[in-house]
């Protein structure tokens, strides 16, 4: 099994976030990288795991069945994982206070120092302009 480490800030909890949102966050990094399943510390709640399983087919064990599902404050702002290409268009259907985010993947296949022929800076400037400007 492949593992991944996230290094938080030393006051940070497991027990601090929804355990659906840990899976979110969770997925939205490994995602292109992942098996068939993807095994969490925590579990989440069944109606993640439902729709996660039906929108990509893939499992997200454990399941924690006494776990409600995690409602959005009131006050709650939208935030999108950017990349400059869909979700640009996505970006324009959102709240103008909407966060945007890139995740620098660094692929493991680039192990043995490939150089990727994935060019990073347009990302990097869409995102640094998107967020001055909205």
């Amino acid at each position: 099994m492949k593992t991944i480490q996230i290094h938080m800030p030393k006051d940070w909890t497991l027990s601090s976030i929804h355990s659906d949102l840990l899976a979110l966050a969770t997925i939205s990094i490994i995602y292109p990288f992942c098996g068939p399943e993807i095994h969490l510390p925590i579990g989440v709640s069944k109606y993640f795991e439902k729709q996660f399983n039906q929108f990509t087919g893939k499992n997200i064990p454990p399941v924690n069945n006494s776990l409600s599902p995690r409602k959005a404050k009131e006050n709650a702002v939208s935030a999108l994982t950017y990349s400059g290409g869909d979700s640009t268009a996505a970006m324009l259907l959102l709240p103008p206070d909407t966060h945007l985010f890139y995740f620098d993947r660094i692929h493991p296949n680039n192990r043995n120092k490939r150089k990727s022929k994935l060019n990073k800076e347009p990302a990097y400037y869409a995102s640094d302009f998107f967020g001055k400007a909205r």
